[in-house]
């Protein structure tokens, strides 16, 4: 059976906690990942995302599906208000590729996804910032799976790859987060939050 070539988006979501001025040096950048409630990879933990419908443009469908997928919790966010998401606005920053051949003997269809990984970063605007140097990092926000995702939650670039070497990610996960992040760090992935409603 011959793969049916799809085009699909993820997004590489990125939380580093903030004082009012800056980033904290000491904290470390953790990505939202959600575990997959049906098949492919049911069960199986990867960055949001899903297929593009015809004719949407690929930043619109990565709000879209990230929108679908995770709902960000004001209410169970404790002194953190006005979650925001800060988009690269320049759509994909790299594709990678889903395949499966499919098997004739069960009639399982193949498949070939291509998909755009956009990024974005939760911004947590909180006017109760306590500057001191004793403070607590604010933890990241709250999250709740929709859609297609059984489970939703936060996780560290060392957690991932773990969870990569035992097989409870899709493949290559490490290395679409590892080139999120150099890019970012590089300030080749300047963010803005959107001026319009998602």
């Amino acid at each position: 059976m011959t793969p049916v070539p799809r085009a699909a988006v993820s997004v590489v979501v990125r939380y580093c906690p903030q004082t009012a001025d800056s980033i904290e040096s000491s904290a470390v950048p953790i990505y939202l990942l959600i575990e997959r409630g049906n098949p492919p990879n049911k069960g199986v933990w990867c960055v949001p995302g899903g297929k593009i419908e015809l004719g949407e443009p690929t930043l619109a469908a990565a709000q879209r599906e990230l929108a679908e997928e995770v709902k960000f919790d004001d209410n169970n966010n404790d002194k953190q208000e006005n979650i925001q998401l800060a988009w690269y606005p320049g759509g994909a920053f790299c594709t990678s590729d889903s395949i499966s051949k499919g098997d004739m003997a069960t009639g399982k269809e193949g498949y070939h996804y291509l998909i755009a990984q956009c990024f974005a970063e939760v911004i947590v605007q909180n006017d109760n910032v306590n500057t001191s140097k004793d403070k607590l990092l604010p933890p990241p926000p709250a999250v709740t799976p929709a859609d297609d995702a059984q489970a939703a939650k936060w996780w560290t670039l060392e957690d991932i790859r773990t969870a990569e070497a035992n097989k409870e990610t899709v493949p290559n996960l490490v290395r679409v987060i590892e080139r999120a992040e150099t890019l970012y760090q590089c300030g080749m992935l300047p963010t803005t939050i959107p001026s319009s409603p998602e």
